[in-house]
């Protein structure tokens, strides 16, 4: 018969003893468990995307670091979405050595024009919705404002049909402004010439017309009188003209009279061998007429700013040759410097010690529109008899341009 201390021990005894044995494998089969299941983590870490992901999304997972797959693939590909900065750490900028290349139309416009204009510096990247559009850049051959010009003159000749003084007015500011071509310089001056023929040049006037006035002859006026009493600073032949007289002494009390208000001056262009004639008031000035000329040979006639010098203007003149010494009486119909003649004096630091100068006519008329004379300036006769009534020792300036 067994001891009971021997019967009870040994059975508590082995069951015990058998639960330790059983408990060791569970403790190592957890432990492979546990290993099995990190390294099922870090495949999955390491693998593409899974299958319940959208095929052609990129994978988003957080790393170790903080960030996500897709950092780390951009990384991987050399182009940083970010860098991280320590504060005490100084930054120092990498320099892009490639181009950026997009595909809009407009950056591109804007890229090339940047390249073209050389900037280099402080230059913001827009995106291509916050940029402006270019204008144009219009390149041409011809001289400036040439096509703008040819309108307006055309403009100017349309409106001459309804309102000739605006017109004046307007064709004469464009060839003030030097922005006309030779070829548009000549249609202003012939549309200005066929103006001055209907506004000046005629009897009749216009109500509106601010450089001609209308004078009512009275008892004992003369034409002479009528220009001092009236204050014209032309001589009186220009009355005789305005108002197509035949016989200057034939004018009647009562009649009325058209007369020009203002002062004459004269502008001579010598690159295009033509002589512009002003009249200006307080209003302003406007061309009346354009006349060809003649010039000195070798360029010889001076530039600069002249005035008529005192008891110089004369009617059928006699002349001496200052090279030759040959002498010509006035009715000689080989005297060279026709039938008027204007003294000049320059008033022009330069030009103030010229001697000799003048306006005149002559009987040479193909000289006119070249160099052959000795530094006068020549007019045909019809246009000389013109200037000499016109310009006057009371306040009428000349200026010559090259």
């Amino acid at each position: 018969m067994a001891l009971g201390s021997q019967s009870g021990r040994q059975i508590g005894q082995g069951r015990f003893m058998y639960r330790k044995r059983k408990g060791r494998p569970g403790r190592w089969l957890a432990v492979i468990l546990i290993i099995c299941g990190l390294g099922g983590i870090y495949w999955m870490t390491r693998t593409g995307p899974s299958s319940l992901q959208a095929d052609g999304d990129e994978p988003t997972m957080l790393t170790l670091d903080g960030g996500t797959t897709n950092e780390a693939i951009n990384e991987q590909q050399n182009t940083p979405l970010f860098v991280n900065i320590d504060e005490n750490d100084e930054f120092i900028p990498k320099r892009v050595t490639e181009p950026i290349q997009l595909n809009d139309d407009s950056f591109q416009q804007a890229s090339e024009e940047a390249a073209r204009l050389n900037i280099k510096e402080d230059v913001s990247i827009k995106t291509p919705s916050e940029l402006t559009p270019l204008s144009p850049r219009v390149e041409s051959s011809s001289p400036p404002n040439t096509r703008d010009g040819t309108l307006l003159i055309g403009e100017y000749t349309s409106l001459a049909l309804t309102d000739p003084i605006a017109a004046r007015a307007g064709l004469t500011s464009l060839i003030a402004s030097g922005s006309l071509g030779s070829n548009d310089l000549k249609s202003a001056r012939a549309e200005l010439n066929d103006l001055g023929r209907v506004l000046f040049f005629d009897p009749s006037s216009l109500p509106n017309d601010p450089f001609v006035t209308r004078y009512t002859v009275s008892e004992g006026d003369s034409l002479s009188r009528i220009a001092k009493r009236g204050q014209i600073s032309a001589d009186w032949r220009i009355i005789q003209r305005l108002n197509n007289l035949k016989n200057p002494n034939a004018i009647r009390v009562g009649q009325s009279l058209k007369v020009p208000s203002g002062t004459f001056h004269a502008i001579v262009h010598k690159s295009d061998y033509t002589m512009d004639l002003y009249l200006e008031n307080e209003t302003g000035k406007v061309i009346i007429a354009s006349y060809p000329v003649g010039l000195g040979a070798y360029d010889g006639t001076p530039t600069g700013r002249f005035v008529v010098r005192t008891n110089s203007r004369l009617v059928n003149p006699q002349w001496t040759n200052p090279r030759t010494g040959e002498f010509f009486y006035a009715d000689d119909p080989q005297n060279p410097i026709g039938e008027r003649w204007i003294g000049l004096k320059g008033i022009d630091p330069e030009n103030e010690e010229l001697l000799g100068y003048g306006i005149h006519g002559t009987i040479d008329q193909d000289s006119i529109g070249d160099m052959r004379s000795m530094g006068c300036i020549r007019l045909r006769d019809e246009d000389v008899q013109v200037i000499y009534e016109a310009l006057t020792e009371q306040g009428s300036q000349i200026t010559i341009l090259p």
